[in-house]
């Protein structure tokens, strides 16, 4: 081979690219944290699409006071159990007394309300809602001072008559324009299984003669008038619109729908404040008293 066809294949040789070295693969460790990092990203990002749409869709969170809407709400076997409830309990008489509101260091359920126009104008029969009263507001329609929004259960709609009468359910018999309505939960189980759960030996035991005669009447809305009660309708369970001084509600008066329970918190000595102590949601905002 002459000189020349040498120095031709060296060329030729040098031009030819150069072989990559193959990149060497993290091991087992490096794979694992890489996926524990992208978790952790899409799981952050998630949670904070959940606030977001939280925060956007409902009304301002809230905490729910007293034992009106009992055993709905506040019935828990932890908050029973650990004494939280005492002072409505009258151990020597086996009733159940309900005085006041709220105590520090209650333990009490917290949710959210929905309040766009859409949802209050399609309020439906046994929607839980959150209202004033018309002697909560002033002549602008602004709060006074000292009043505060109820949390209660629709039971007459715009338009209807409504009966309540007394039987051996806790609810009483609810009839709207002369037909029985069966109401969700009233039983006497059902009110007293909270207590059972909690392991107490208090139980609801009522006569007829423990309903307040007054809350026993026909009433009849008019075109935008609801009929609103709590779920614990015994004497001094719930102040709502079987009171004279109540009466059915007019709409402008309906806050928003109460939606769902998301923990519970506790409340502060000055009967406003509420400390988160469990949620299913952590919600970086504050809840509103109800």
């Amino acid at each position: 081979m002459s000189e020349l066809e040498q120095e031709t294949i060296k060329v030729q040789e040098s031009e030819l690219p150069t072989p990559k070295k193959a990149k060497k693969k993290g091991g087992p460790l490096s794979i694992i944290l890489k996926v524990l990092f992208v978790s952790v990203i899409a799981v952050c990002l998630a949670f904070s699409g959940i606030l977001i749409y939280i925060r956007v869709h409902y009304a301002t969170p809230c905490f729910v006071s007293g034992t009106s809407m009992y055993p709905t709400l506040n019935s828990s076997g932890q908050k029973l159990r650990n004494g939280d409830y005492k002072p409505f309990f009258n151990e020597y008489s086996g009733k159940l007394i309900f005085e006041g509101s709220n105590y520090d260091g209650d333990l009490v359920d917290y949710g959210f309300t929905e309040d766009k126009p859409e949802i209050m104008g399609s309020l439906k029969r046994f929607d839980i809602v959150v209202t004033y009263y018309p002697g909560d507001l002033d002549e602008a329609g602004n709060p006074k001072a000292g009043s505060s929004p109820k949390i209660k259960r629709i039971i007459g709609l715009p338009g209807e008559t409504i009966t309540l009468e007394k039987d051996d359910s806790p609810m009483g018999k609810l009839l709207v324009n002369g037909e029985v309505v069966e109401q969700p939960g009233n039983t006497m189980e059902n009110y007293n299984k909270p207590l059972i759960d909690a392991g107490l030996s208090v139980r609801y035991a009522p006569s007829k003669d423990d309903f307040t005669p007054g809350h026993f009447s026909t009433w009849t809305m008019d075109d935008s008038s609801y009929f609103v009660c709590g779920d614990n309708r015994f004497e001094r369970g719930s102040t709502d619109s079987r009171q004279a001084g109540v009466g059915p509600i007019d709409k402008k008066y309906l806050i928003s729908k109460f939606s769902f329970v998301v923990g519970t918190c506790k409340i502060g000595d000055n009967g406003n404040a509420c400390k988160l102590q469990y949620s299913s949601i952590k919600m970086p905002w504050d809840v509103t008293r109800l």
